[in-house]
């Protein structure tokens, strides 16, 4: 809410602002069908709408690890990575030694923070990526090059998301009761993918072990991205 008297109403859909949420805001929720976000994704990255909706795009030229490593990968900035959440993400790598992480930073300092705290929490640095900005059609291909995309609770990813869709990966994201935290959940709704939004952190967990399953995993996430490519166009 923007809390100012002079602001009277607000567009919303029933993901990221529920009609009980309603006492939360100085604003009247004015719902609009589907989901309240509209994007650019498309305009920026025509090219993805033709990508292979089963695997992930090639990695190479897209500032990514080309080794024969998975990746699970989060393009949200840095300062949206919690504790708690970096903790999840690192016991799950630790049980899936054939998945690398990546993730967005420009900044040295934080990289070698993440890489200290991922190898106290048994993630050897050789497995921890770090990959900087690119122009709009690269980054879409880089998120089609991922094979599991992973959100930040509280504070998700918005944009990020919105390009991680329309480029054809699945993303896992858990709604928390704040309006930034509901973003992705209403995204991964409106293209009818509600199976990639966990019920809390716990099944978050459940979930990012189910898709890394080195024997089902994979012929579930294939199945994500053709229905996935296939919302795209309409969602």
């Amino acid at each position: 809410t923007m809390g100012a008297p002079y602001v009277h109403t607000f567009l919303a859909d029933t993901v990221i602002a529920p009609p009980e949420h309603q006492p939360f805001y100085t604003e009247k929720l004015a719902y609009v069908p589907g989901v309240f976000l509209s994007t650019s994704a498309s305009a920026f990255s025509p090219e993805a709408a033709s990508f292979p909706p089963s695997d992930p795009h090639p990695r190479p030229g897209l500032d990514l690890p080309l080794a024969p490593q998975a990746l699970v990968c989060s393009f949200n900035a840095f300062y949206k990575v919690q504790p708690l959440q970096f903790s999840l993400w690192s016991r799950v790598l630790s049980v899936r030694p054939k998945y690398s992480l990546v993730l967005r930073s420009k900044n040295g300092q934080t990289e070698g923070c993440f890489a200290e705290e991922a190898s106290k929490l048994g993630v050897g640095r050789e497995r921890v990526h770090f990959t900087g900005d690119l122009s709009g059609d690269a980054h879409v291909k880089r998120c089609a090059a991922c094979e599991l995309v992973l959100d930040t609770d509280h504070f998700n990813g918005i944009t990020t998301t919105a390009t991680v869709l329309w480029a054809g990966s699945p993303v896992v994201t858990f709604p928390t009761e704040n309006n930034a935290g509901r973003c992705s959940a209403t995204m991964l709704n409106s293209v009818g993918a509600t199976e990639l939004i966990a019920r809390d952190r716990r099944d978050y967990e459940r979930l990012l072990l189910a898709l890394t399953h080195p024997e089902s995993g994979p012929a579930k996430l294939k199945v994500l991205r053709s229905k996935l490519s296939a919302a795209r166009m309409s969602a």
